[in-house]
């Protein structure tokens, strides 16, 4: 319940003295108090303002003391709530509701005429209190979004509007859009989107948000292999980019290729199949080395991770098929050795292979001197 106050006290009205010679004196008529006037404040009170009762003090002729008492009603019907009380406070009130107060100064033995005054709970317009757009840092295929944080005294239900710019020029979208996509801008490009929001009678103050700059997306890192898979030392070395996508901002692409044999950068030279600097000749590789290629891509600003090839091992493959071939006193290294269809392979001396792959067929053999033993063969 409201504190109660003393309408004197609420008024700022002082007691003053009966003269014992006014009304209590016999044949005397007493004189009821005039004067009074109230004004309800605001004049266009909303549900965020409380309503204030001013009075203009009556006054008595023949000198009594006055008390008041103070009457509000809410669309005609009386709020015994804040009787006697000079605020109503706003939390009381809703919107369209008409109040009124009426005040009446009595003497003691006579009242006065009712001093009214009457207003009408306005709607209040709704309030943007913040607009964020996220995310920061953005990239042309970012999806932005605007998070609107917005209040109504009203407690009505609200719509927003949005209106999306673009390096300070209105972006055609639907005005409840509340994203927007990399159709609409570009890497360099400034983005802000500005809000309102309204209830059925009135719309809030526009409210902007933060600015997000586009950034500079980076290119994608290639997928990256070293063909031949098994390369011989009659071959060439290629560095091939199995995929290469388009530059997000539409950037002109720089591919880079470095080359490693055992480890170490080969500065020597190559030569230009489909890139700069992809293939190494065949002039350049010996049997046992391993070769790797690493490539780079760069848009300019930023460059992509580099992605690295797999190793490749330069060794001799020998397929004999119904053939026959002699080894002697060496140590080689094959991808494949492969003998079938009735195929011989002689070994003469001290005879070391090392091979990925050995298939031999059950009409074929591996056959050594007179003093020798088997090939010595594993993977390697």
């Amino acid at each position: 319940m409201p504190t109660r106050h003393s309408l004197l006290a609420l008024f700022g009205l002082a007691l003053v003295a009966c003269d014992p010679k006014s009304s209590d004196e016999p044949g005397e008529v007493n004189t009821p108090p005039e004067g009074l006037a109230v004004t309800l404040q605001p004049d266009d009170p909303t549900t965020v303002d409380d309503l204030v009762v001013a009075v203009e003090e009556a006054t008595d002729a023949d000198g009594d003391a006055l008390s008041y008492t103070v009457t509000w009603t809410r669309d005609g019907v009386e709020v015994p709530d804040y009787a006697d009380l000079d605020t109503v406070p706003a939390s009381a009130t809703q919107a369209g509701e008409e109040w009124a107060v009426s005040v009446v100064a009595s003497d003691g033995q006579d009242a006065s005429a009712p001093a009214t005054d009457q207003v009408a709970i306005v709607n209040s317009p709704p309030v943007v209190e913040g607009v964020t757009l996220t995310p920061d840092p953005a990239f042309e295929d970012t999806v932005l979004t605007a998070t609107v944080t917005a209040f109504d005294a009203d407690d009505e239900a609200l719509s927003v509007r949005y209106v999306w710019l673009v390096n300070g020029e209105d972006v055609p979208t639907d005005d409840d859009a509340d994203t927007l996509d990399g159709e609409h801008f570009s890497k360099g490009d400034t983005v802000v989107v500005e809000v309102f929001v309204s209830d059925e009678e009135a719309a809030s103050d526009t409210v902007a948000s933060n600015e997000v700059v586009i950034e500079n997306t980076p290119p994608r890192a290639p997928e990256v292999d070293l063909i031949p898979e098994k390369p011989t030392p009659s071959e060439a070395l290629h560095c091939r980019i199995r995929s290469l996508d388009d530059d997000i901002d539409g950037d002109d692409l720089t591919v880079s290729i470095t080359w490693t044999v055992e480890g170490e950068v080969w500065t020597g030279a190559t030569f230009d199949d489909r890139y700069p600097g992809d293939s190494i000749d065949a002039d350049f590789t010996s049997v046992g080395d391993r070769w790797q290629c690493t490539v780079t891509v760069d848009d300019g600003e930023e460059a992509a991770e580099a992605v690295e090839s797999p190793s490749r091992f330069v060794k001799e493959t020998l397929v004999l098929d119904g053939g026959s071939a002699t080894l002697d006193d060496t140590s080689i290294v094959y991808h494949d050795l492969v003998l079938e269809n009735g195929s011989e392979l002689r070994v003469t001396g001290t005879v070391q292979i090392v091979a990925d792959s050995l298939f031999v067929d059950a009409t074929s053999s591996i056959i050594g001197d007179g003093g020798g033993h088997p090939a010595d063969t594993g993977d390697g």
